[in-house]
């Protein structure tokens, strides 16, 4: 994980007055992903090339600090959102702690990038979580996939922990010889949460699908667009 704070300038020329307008704005980034060596991050993932806008940004960057988390097996971030308070909550999957194969993972760090706490959740098999978000009262909600306690081959998982790690609850989305996927998730002032994600029926191509959750859990209504061609929520 890295966290990054950039001052830009912004320069503009309107024609034919030729006015030049310039503002400085402060943008905090914040960054998850696999890494396999610190040399493939300082060429590929530079500050110029997070922050290519147009028109022309010029950046003056400071690595707060960086962070890696794992243990002796695969660990992999996938998503990261941050609370009110500017703390960090990052998700994905782990092969070094857990039950099964690869376990979800949540993590949560403060804005000074002091671990908080973690937690996982999985069975025997393989569960993963691919987006997160955090409500206003600064709860965490990930989704995902599950095999372990999936109806078919794989179901969409939801889950939702409270500020101080503990899980409040957590649902599937399956069906028989499906693969079922959660892509992505966000909360509205209301806490609700909308779910979007991918499945594959046995015959026929991907279909995307939306769901919303009230912030007890209790799902309030469900869509899924099935065309002829291969649709994704994310």
């Amino acid at each position: 994980m890295l966290k990054i704070n950039a001052k830009c300038n912004f320069s503009r020329f309107k024609q034919p007055l030729s006015i030049r307008i310039t503002c400085a704005i402060v943008l905090t980034l914040v960054l998850v992903g696999l890494v396999s060596s610190q040399k493939y991050f300082r060429e590929c993932c530079t500050v110029n090339s997070i922050l290519e806008e147009k028109p022309r940004v010029s950046a003056i960057a400071s690595i707060e600090w960086n962070l890696t988390f794992g243990g002796v097996l695969n660990d992999e971030f996938s998503a990261v959102a941050v609370d009110e308070y500017n703390n960090a909550h990052t998700c994905g999957k782990t092969h070094s702690w857990g039950a099964g194969d690869y376990d979800s993972i949540l993590v949560k760090y403060t804005s000074e990038g002091t671990l908080v706490w973690n937690e996982t959740l999985g069975g025997l098999k393989n569960e993963e979580a691919q987006g997160i978000a955090v409500d206003s009262d600064g709860k965490a909600s990930l989704t995902g996939l599950v095999e372990s306690w999936a109806e078919g081959y794989c179901d969409a998982l939801v889950a939702q922990y409270n500020v101080t790690g503990s899980r409040n609850w957590n649902e599937t989305y399956g069906e028989n010889l499906h693969f079922i996927r959660g892509m992505g998730i966000a909360t509205d002032r209301n806490n609700n949460a909308y779910v979007a994600g991918i499945m594959y029926p046995p015959s026929g191509d991907y279909d995307a699908f939306l769901r919303r959750y009230n912030s007890g859990g209790v799902l309030e209504w469900s869509v899924r667009w099935n065309q002829s061609k291969i649709d994704a929520g994310e």
